[in-house]
């Protein structure tokens, strides 16, 4: 399990897919046993939201403005 933090303002998200090269059929099995765990904070200092995402190392995480790059 990897774990990823990430600050996010109002409106931003984040997309969670197979990350290239994985066996959908395996990241599977891992998120029936392990899941995905995600914490979240408001940072009132930053007015941003903290998520903390901790998930298989199958799982790809990216922002949405990122996506137009991965495509």
């Amino acid at each position: 399990m990897g774990k990823l933090l990430i600050n996010r303002n109002r409106g931003q998200r984040v997309r969670l897919g197979v990350a290239e090269g994985h066996d959908p059929a395996e990241l599977i099995r891992q998120l029936m046993t392990e899941g995905i765990w995600i914490e979240g904070e408001w940072v009132e200092a930053r007015g941003q939201f903290r998520l903390v995402i901790e998930a298989p190392d199958g799982v790809q995480v990216l922002r949405e403005e990122l996506l137009a790059n991965v495509r």
